[in-house]
């Protein structure tokens, strides 16, 4: 039977099969969708405001996710362990040119500052073709 909605604090640890805390592990409930991220020592909080039982998935990027069922408010913190998702990756290759005839490289003043302030290379006609008109220079 559900118990009634309740304020509580759901808390714990994150770590992996050896112990190791598990930095920015994401704990989400999935009725509501709150949660929490786990910080630099493995640990999480969030407040849980509905009924009980209560369903968090617990994952974190190169472990297996995981479910667990809360049956009443906590006594005590979680103890979360995930184990290594042993599933390696292909190998990727990644090619790139470099400019080396720096008239060709305008900086258009009006894409100045557009992205973290810091000057973005456009060319007029790139400007044109994308956005249909140039902008004034002076």
């Amino acid at each position: 039977m559900a118990q009634q909605n309740q304020r509580s604090s759901i808390l714990g640890r994150v770590t992996d099969s050896d112990g190791v805390p598990l930095i920015n592990a994401h704990i989400t409930s999935h009725l509501s969708g709150v949660g929490a991220v786990s910080r630099t020592d493995g640990t999480f909080e969030f407040t849980y405001s509905g009924e009980f039982p209560l369903t968090i998935a617990i994952s974190a990027i190169g472990y297996h996710p995981r479910e667990l069922i809360i049956e009443n408010q906590l006594a005590k913190p979680l103890k979360i362990q995930l184990s290594e998702d042993q599933r390696t990756l292909q190998q990727v290759e990644v090619i790139g040119n470099r400019i080396t005839n720096h008239h060709s490289q305008r900086i258009d003043p009006f894409m100045y500052g557009h992205c973290h302030r810091q000057p973005v290379p456009v060319s007029r006609d790139w400007f044109a073709h994308k956005w249909g008109y140039l902008p004034a220079t002076n």
